[in-house]
């Protein structure tokens, strides 16, 4: 396995390239796992290169977002809107019994972001309460692991309370 954090509720947070090579390696068993897949909005002369279905299929259930890594906006690029970040929550909510995966480019900072998300909502719910209990009694791998700089406002507006 790459280097990422593993845990009961969260498999890996990687880079999309990491990801792509663990499946085609076989090195990784993706058929209870969900997956959230994490590319970047497509814009003229930028193409990201979002998973395929050949690879996203292979999982008990995927989710398949575009937002940017950035923590404010800066014309044209928006930070995580609204209905992304209540996909994710929904997401989470619905297979808070299941253990996730979670790339996106480099599988450093917005799927970071989402990693700790998981954690907060399965084990404290949405909301600023949520948020503080989990900040202050929860001990997530994910803050403590070197590989990782989670983008909070991707992190924040998943655990909002009322998004839309």
């Amino acid at each position: 396995m790459v280097n990422s954090v593993s845990t009961s509720d969260i498999e890996a947070i990687i880079s999309r390239n990491e990801l792509i090579a663990l499946l085609d390696k076989k090195e990784l068993d993706p058929s209870n796992l969900v997956l959230i897949s994490i590319s970047e909005p497509v814009y003229e002369n930028y193409a990201d290169e979002a998973l395929t279905s050949s690879y996203y299929s292979q999982f008990k259930d995927a989710l398949l977002v575009k937002f940017w890594d950035i923590t404010e906006d800066i014309l044209p690029y928006t930070i995580i809107p609204n209905n992304v970040a209540k996909q994710i929550q929904d997401f989470i909510i619905k297979y808070k019994d299941e253990r996730f995966l979670v790339h996106c480019r480099a599988g450093q900072s917005r799927s970071a972001a989402v990693g700790k998300a998981i954690e907060c909502i399965k084990y404290f719910g949405i909301g600023e309460e949520a948020v503080y209990n989990y900040s202050t009694s929860f001990s997530s791998k994910i803050d403590s692991h070197s590989r990782y700089f989670p983008n909070l406002t991707v992190f924040n507006r998943i655990t909002k309370k009322e998004l839309l």
